[in-house]
């Protein structure tokens, strides 16, 4: 009995989008194709890419090259469009609690 799953591969590029694991054929990614892939994003959301700990802003025209070596990271922040580093619940909120005593 053939389900018709048999032969569809998942991607050769793995992203990892605010925590869900996607696939894409596409080595180069722009904002809007990783916002596509999440399916669960604000179309307006700012994007943000993880390396080694580090986070830096997608802009709309800039193209991301994946690697099919290892998983690429993206957050997504809601909120202004101004770049703000994501905290760590996906908002910033303005000074952490542990600064403003």
């Amino acid at each position: 009995m053939n389900q018709g799953f048999e032969h569809q591969g998942i991607g050769r590029y793995i992203i990892d989008i605010d925590g869900c694991l996607r696939a894409t054929n596409s080595m180069l990614v722009k904002a809007e194709d990783i916002i596509a892939l999440h399916g669960r994003i604000a179309h307006d959301a700012l994007l943000v890419r993880e390396i080694n700990g580090e986070t830096f802003p997608i802009g709309r025209r800039d193209r991301i090259e994946l690697s099919e070596d290892r998983v690429t990271f993206f957050r997504s922040c809601a909120g202004t469009r101004l770049f703000r580093a994501c905290a760590a619940g996906g908002r910033f909120d303005g000074i952490p609690s542990a600064l403003a005593a």
